[in-house]
């Protein structure tokens, strides 16, 4: 069911970011207009895309549908890994 609700969540996430490497290397070699609207979009859609990473693992159910909801670490481990890889994978994209 929530693959239904979601969507593949992590790998469009992985999709996203190629995308917005792939314009930082793009715009580090010259400015472009259309890249620059392009580079908004794409981190808005990240942005809506960690909200929805953050749903997920606070709904209770892990990868293969098993409650977690007991496992505290889990959940808090998954946030802290996302805010990890934020912090490293933003600034050396320029966001």
């Amino acid at each position: 069911m929530k693959q239904e609700v979601f969507g593949n969540i992590f790998y469009r996430r992985k999709i996203v970011l190629a995308r917005l490497e792939g314009i930082q290397k793009a715009l580090s070699e010259g400015g472009n207009l259309f890249l620059n609207k392009l580079k908004k979009v794409l981190t808005n859609e990240y942005n809506q895309i960690l909200a929805q990473v953050e749903v997920y693992s606070e709904s209770g159910f892990g990868i293969f549908g098993i409650s977690t909801k007991n496992n505290i670490s889990h959940t808090s481990g998954t946030s802290i890994i996302l805010i990890m890889n934020l912090q490293t994978v933003l600034p050396s994209i320029g966001l």
